[in-house]
């Protein structure tokens, strides 16, 4: 049962945007896209991730100790897998940081 399209948006404090774990933590908290969408906690696990920066070390340590808007959205789930594509947005409207991710799951 393919499901497609999902997406969510929300403004947070990362204590280190400049990480892959405050990029994660930004665009999901602690619950997949997957776990999202079914409603319910299924293993997970990422096959692959790839943060591209958009922001050089000034502008992200002027974005220290303001909050992020981090948005996500997966085209696809489906046999196991699914992407997500995010951003993580300054509080003054400039983009900081894009990802793209593809993660297998046991439903």
């Amino acid at each position: 049962m393919p499901i497609t399209r999902h997406r969510r948006r929300r403004w947070t404090r990362s204590p280190d945007c400049c990480t892959r774990g405050a990029f994660r933590y930004s665009t999901e908290g602690s619950r997949t896209r997957v776990m999202l969408r079914l409603g319910r906690v299924v293993p997970a696990g990422t096959i692959t991730l790839t943060v591209y920066f958009h922001a050089d070390t000034d502008r992200l340590a002027a974005q220290f100790e303001h909050p992020l808007l981090a948005t996500a959205r997966s085209q696809h789930f489906g046999k196991g897998f699914f992407d997500q594509a995010a951003e993580l947005w300054a509080h003054d409207g400039g983009l900081l940081a894009t990802s793209h991710q593809l993660v297998y799951f046991k439903a």
